[in-house]
């Protein structure tokens, strides 16, 4: 089955009208079962997350990780991280949400919605599941310093949406600030839904009478100030003008600026853009070669009985 985030509900062409100025709900069923319930558990079961992968938050608060993240070493010394199943079960039972990052590196089809999104907006990519039992709540409101497209796997769900920080940049939670003074929006989600989330928007969400689970993708487009940082590593540091040191006496300084400010402006120009972008979207190969080059090396070897 080929998954994609637009369909007749919503278009690309009809999305691009409302990009990044406003939020979007549509209905698509067909991404309904991108991850159930027992998927997940296989995946909590199966793999080790860090503190940076895996976290629960409880009505505004986040858990102490090392409440339900055990240390443990192996035969050979080497520590690792294990999810304490009893803990995990109780803070699912008491209402906390569980936030797992990074999921499309575990799950082919969802990393099939990242490359088309990455694809299309010349951006990064990356698949968040967020879960929880019934009456569960997990983050205070808060903003993202990305766009956000959920897709709804199990609920129902109450979101309050808020007012929009402007072209906010990613920053720790605790520097966010208060949300802007606008009236909330109260909005349900059910299973099939899809909701897309500019960059800034502030919201929060939660359970009512059943489990719920849906999937985020995050997606982090390229902004000016990442094309200006590119541009200094990439084109400016290699510049001779821009290794020399600067002039001491006043009256240099002046055609020194000048000459700073002419080959600056001749950087920025369409190629170097369109370089920036195809760097954006650049990831490390996300299928590993050792099936192909063991196939290849089986190929070659039956060419070889076979002589």
């Amino acid at each position: 089955m080929a998954y994609t985030i637009f369909n007749d509900a919503m278009s690309f062409s009809r999305f691009a009208e409302i990009d990044g100025k406003t939020s979007a709900l549509w209905s698509a069923p067909e991404l309904s079962d991108l991850l159930s319930f027992q998927d997940l558990q296989k995946i909590l079961s199966t793999h080790r997350f860090d503190h940076s992968r895996l976290r629960f938050a409880h009505f505004g608060t986040l858990v102490d990780q090392n409440y339900y993240l055990r240390r443990e070493v192996d035969r050979r010394g080497n520590a690792y991280l294990r999810i304490d199943s009893t803990r995990l079960e109780a803070l699912w039972s008491a209402g906390a949400a569980l936030h797992l990052t990074s999921v499309d590196e575990i799950v082919p089809r969802i990393r099939t919605l990242c490359d088309e999104l990455a694809g299309r907006f010349h951006a990064r990519v990356q698949a968040n599941v967020h879960a929880g039992g019934a009456n569960s709540m997990g983050f205070a409101p808060h903003f993202d310093g990305h766009d956000v497209f959920v897709l709804v796997q199990a609920g129902p769900k109450k979101w309050t949406i808020g007012g929009t920080t402007d072209s906010p940049l990613p920053v720790a939670p605790q520097h966010k600030g208060n949300p802007p003074d606008a009236s909330n929006q109260e909005i349900v989600l059910q299973k099939g839904d899809v909701f897309y989330m500019p960059r800034g928007t502030w919201h929060s969400a939660q359970a009512s009478h059943a489990p719920v689970l849906h999937v985020t993708l995050a997606v982090d487009r390229p902004r000016g100030n990442d094309y200006v940082a590119w541009l200094l590593h990439n084109c400016i540091d290699k510049h001779l003008l821009f290794r020399r040191d600067a002039p001491i006496l006043v009256d240099d300084r002046d055609v020194y600026l000048e000459s700073m400010r002419e080959q600056i402006c001749s950087f920025i120009n369409p190629e170097t853009f369109a370089e920036y972008l195809r760097h954006s979207t650049d990831t490390p190969s996300r299928m590993l070669s050792i099936v192909t080059a063991c196939a290849s090396t089986t190929e070659t070897d039956n060419e070889q009985r076979t002589q």
